[in-house]
């Protein structure tokens, strides 16, 4: 008896289904990216803008999001919801996509990725040296921060919403994690409607002399309400010029 072996797909195949849904490849296995929700959308922003904001300030590297390629091999393309690339790896940035791994990624869970996300998602990163990893729960209300060691990834925190999501990679870093205002089940029912009721997010980033002199101060351009001049680093030389 003849036993068909399981299909494995490539970056390849990969290519081939641009125009169609979005999908993810993990170990050859196609998986659909399903379409996030309005609250899944809102705390991405926010976290998002939070990290954008640390990052560039202290030149630290770049932030990027969803819908972007990250290959981390042949057999592996996915899309993380928000991820960092420290200057030293810049050398993964090409013109169409991430070659290889972020330094940080975060994953923002939903009922159906959830499994994939905490368990594939978790072996996958470590496989491939991502070395820090944050799963955020909207459920919950937490965010796990785990630290690649040897042997895979150990947690570093666990933080609820009324604490301060801090980062290994980022020992200055603090992002006062808060749910929505009137509580996660009406940003659910309510989708942009509830979500214009959560309290916005800011960082606490240590002010430098220049960025005073600049009007710049700790909190980033937006986040607390009030406009400020963009504390925005200088990149430097990058691929194509593009963010130069």
């Amino acid at each position: 008896m003849v036993v068909a072996e399981a299909i494995k797909f490539t970056y390849e195949d990969y290519l081939l289904m641009e125009g169609e849904k979005p999908y993810e490849i993990i170990h050859g296995r196609r998986y659909v990216v399903p379409a996030s929700t309005p609250y899944h959308q809102w705390i991405s922003a926010r976290l998002e803008q939070a990290l954008r904001a640390f990052v560039e300030t202290h030149d630290l590297g770049l932030v990027f999001d969803a819908p972007c390629d990250v290959v981390l091999s042949p057999t592996d393309i996915v899309q993380p919801d928000i991820f960092f690339i420290a200057q030293e790896h810049r050398g993964i940035l090409t013109e169409r996509n991430i070659w290889g791994a972020p330094d940080l990624v975060v994953e923002i869970l939903s009922p159906t990725t959830a499994h994939k996300d905490r368990d594939l998602k978790r072996k996958l990163y470590a496989v491939h040296g991502v070395r820090e990893f944050w799963i955020v729960s909207p459920e919950a209300q937490t965010v796990e921060v785990l630290e690649l060691v040897e042997g895979g990834y150990r947690r570093a925190g666990l933080y609820a919403r009324d604490e301060e999501l801090r980062s290994p990679s980022f020992p200055e870093l603090a992002i006062p994690w808060r749910a929505c205002s009137r509580g996660r089940e009406r940003g659910k029912k309510a989708g942009a409607e509830g979500s214009a009721q959560c309290t916005d997010f800011s960082t606490h980033i240590p002010e430098s002399a220049a960025d005073r002199d600049r009007g710049c101060g700790k909190t980033p351009s937006g986040l607390d309400g009030h406009a400020r001049p963009a504390c925005t680093a200088t990149w430097g030389p990058v691929y194509s010029g593009a963010f130069n």
